[in-house]
């Protein structure tokens, strides 16, 4: 049964994602991260597992990593490790915050976040509010906000493999966290 509900789940992706606004050329540069693509990051109202509140209110004056995940999703899983030691090198900076948003159940995203030991807060919405926070592209999606709630870099999808998840995080992820910390 879950493979059937992962199968549904990557064919409607894979066309909503077709339904997109983006050009080919912008499609494979979201692969290796498509920077400024001067988009703006959606609304949304829920509480994290942690308890916490967020909106778009939340994302204002900081620097936002948002990374988009199910529990069937094997690339997104593969992230995990990776997206942890991220959050821990930057969790102590005052702009900074990292988001996590899943269509699971709150049940199943605590079942996952403890069998990974994920850190950082996980919001559950519904998948269309889902859908239109990642602009329908796909799982896993990793996007990172400025202060203005502007997206700065998307990328989509992901890798099992760990030295290249790593590589992703160090070369594309950090990078451009430090670069608009700097700012």
């Amino acid at each position: 049964m879950k493979f059937i509900i992962c199968f549904f789940l990557l064919v409607l992706s894979l066309g909503v994602c077709a339904q997109k606004s983006f050009s080919d050329s912008e499609m494979d540069t979201l692969i290796e991260g498509y920077k400024d693509p001067g988009k703006m990051f959606g609304s949304f109202s829920a509480m994290a597992t942690n308890g916490k509140i967020y909106n778009q209110d939340s994302l204002k004056h900081k620097i936002s990593f948002i990374n988009f995940w199910f529990e069937g999703c094997h690339p997104c899983i593969a992230e995990f490790p990776a997206l942890n030691d991220l959050y821990a090198r930057y969790k102590d900076s005052s702009n900074f915050q990292f988001l996590s948003f899943t269509f699971d159940r709150k049940e199943i995203a605590e079942r996952v976040a403890e069998k990974y030991q994920i850190k950082y807060p996980i919001i559950c919405l519904d998948d269309k509010t889902i859908m239109n926070l990642h602009f329908g592209l796909g799982y896993p999606t990793s996007i990172i906000l400025d202060g203005k709630m502007s997206v700065r870099l998307i990328k989509l999808g992901g890798s099992l493999d760990e030295k290249e998840i790593r590589q992703t995080v160090d070369r594309i992820y950090s990078k451009q966290i430090l670069e608009l910390l700097k700012q």
